[in-house]
């Protein structure tokens, strides 16, 4: 019904950067400066008219052995294996090749986006 286009349910303001860096994005809806919210009830309408083979839920969720990107901060551009999750800090340990050598950092969760590939409809 809209090809091209991804209907998300997020904290916006906290996952932007990775939304918009996402594998297969080249953009994020938006009127101005302003981003459109779309009522639960529009959306079970379209869900009702569309079926459910036609809606995809992606869990976000990071663990140990997730291939990352850093996207922000002095690390910005590089890949990452986390080797462990902070919760309670929001942020992660990563295990990346800097200089030649691997290092072990800690970098804030807002700050990296998983390297998973998920599938796009054509």
């Amino acid at each position: 019904m809209f090809p091209g286009y991804l209907f998300a349910r997020c904290a916006l303001p906290k996952m932007h950067r990775q939304i918009r860096y996402a594998h297969g994005v080249s953009g994020i809806v938006r009127f101005g400066d302003r981003y459109p919210i779309i009522e639960d009830e529009v959306l079970a309408q379209l869900r009702n008219h569309t079926g459910s083979a036609e809606v995809t839920e992606l869990d976000y969720k990071l663990c140990e052995g997730t291939q990352i990107k850093i996207t922000g901060g002095a690390f910005a551009g590089l890949e990452a294996v986390v080797t462990k999750v902070l919760s309670a800090k929001q942020r992660v340990k990563v295990l990346m090749e800097f200089l030649g050598t691997k290092v072990e950092a800690e970098i804030a969760d807002s700050n990296i986006l998983p390297q998973a590939v998920y599938p796009l409809p054509a």
